[in-house]
């Protein structure tokens, strides 16, 4: 059974409002799984002592015997008594949603029937369900944390020294064993326990394995959303100003004399498109737009939407400013190409402004109002696109701040 598979039978026994919350799921699936998995072992090993059992020893000797069944056959039916039991324990977590109250009902009833056992079989020293006490400890560890787990660890602990300081004081244990089957009760009882803590090992596991997956891949989105724009799916402005500051600060550390740039972009004649055709054929611009950008750069780029119509991309890398120009022309007439949306045939341009690290500035924060400036400077003179220069100074003024790098 594969995992999904392992997920629907558990969410069969799942109440409905555990399902709305990933930790409340992840703790019910566990339950569930524990609750079916001892049930089902229980079952099997009632079925086990019974097919044991030699050909003889199955015929009842009401006459002849106080006892109608051997201890041996009695086991059988009590293990098969108690699976029952823990199946009840299951619906009850179906159809309750009392988690807290069906995890320590299931550690109690566990808990009172192996102490029982034990009192039936020779006492905690010589009996052979002693190993089973652990199995409650284990399940409080798995379904209601370590600070349960060590609670129930030391009430058993407590309960076997008590019974073993009563035993040395002369209190005798009633002996239910069947000495003819003493060797395969060991055997049985074994396999009980160690199938019975693998398959808790392997449930939790399993189960909170996928609860990582699930909150990584949560994390995951939610960090998407935070650094992309919802559009577009490209960067936003918080993730683009991180982009640029690790990119600065790398270039700065290599030192190797490449340059990065920086150019912002500024689409023309795109708020008629809004006003014509509406918001949403303007927004298939924008993600077509986008789409073009990303086809415009290397893997190592990074394109950003920073306003409704305007755009940026960070360039790495560049062994000297010359190469900034084809990525420009590129661009330009990548936008320049016709949109088509639906049945209408679009054009806009765009208006480019670049900027070069270090080589107009070694300050993030300075080197984007200087791509902004060459920007509007482009679209103030109808020029395509424009690096940035000290001419520009004399003729369109940098916005006017205190650049603290």
């Amino acid at each position: 059974m594969n995992e999904l598979k392992l997920l629907r039978v558990l969410d069969y026994f799942v109440f409905d409002k555990f399902k709305h919350d990933n930790d409340s799921l992840h703790e019910a699936r566990i339950l569930a799984g524990v609750l079916l998995a001892y049930s089902l072992l229980l079952v099997l090993a009632s079925a086990t002592i019974l097919l044991i059992l030699k050909p003889e020893d199955k015929i009842l000797e009401f006459i002849n015997t106080p006892l109608p069944v051997s201890g041996f056959e009695l086991g059988a039916l009590l293990t098969l008594g108690i699976s029952v039991i823990f199946v009840i324990l299951l619906y009850w977590l179906k159809y309750s949603g009392n988690y807290l109250l069906v995890c320590r009902a299931n550690c109690t009833i566990e808990y009172i029937c192996v102490t029982l056992a034990i009192c039936f079989t020779q006492g905690p020293v010589y009996s052979h369900v002693t190993q089973l006490m652990i199995i409650p400890c284990i399940k409080a560890f798995c379904l209601m944390g370590v600070e349960a787990g060590i609670r129930w660890s030391l009430a058993a602990l407590g309960t076997l020294i008590t019974l073993a300081i009563l035993n040395q004081n002369g209190i005798n244990f009633i002996d239910a064993t069947d000495p003819s089957y003493i060797y395969e009760a060991r055997g049985v009882v074994s396999l009980i326990t160690f199938f019975a803590v693998l398959s808790m090992i392997i449930i939790y596991e399993t189960i909170t394995k996928r609860l990582k997956r699930e909150r990584d891949q949560e994390h995951k989105r939610y960090v998407h959303l935070a650094e992309h724009d919802p559009l577009t799916e490209l960067a936003n402005r918080n993730y683009f100003e991180q982009r640029l500051a690790a990119a600065t600060t790398r270039q700065q550390r290599r030192q190797n004399g490449n340059i990065s740039g920086l150019i912002y972009i500024d689409l023309n004649n795109f708020k008629p498109i809004n006003d014509s055709f509406g918001h949403d054929i303007g927004d298939d611009v924008l993600r077509m737009v986008a789409k073009r950008l990303l086809m415009c750069i290397r893997n190592s780029d990074t394109v950003a939407r920073i306003g409704g119509d305007e755009f940026a991309i960070i360039i790495t890398d560049l062994h000297n400013k010359e190469e900034v120009v084809p990525i420009a022309r590129k661009i330009v007439r990548c936008l320049k190409d016709p949109f088509y949306v639906d049945r209408y045939k679009l054009s806009i341009s765009a208006s480019l402004g670049i900027a070069l690290y270090p080589f107009h500035t070694e300050c993030p924060i300075e080197l984007k109002k200087l791509a902004d400036t060459a920007m509007y400077a482009a679209k103030s003179d109808g020029d395509e696109w424009r690096v940035f220069s000290s001419e520009l100074l004399k003729t369109h003024r940098v916005v006017d701040e205190e650049f603290e790098c």
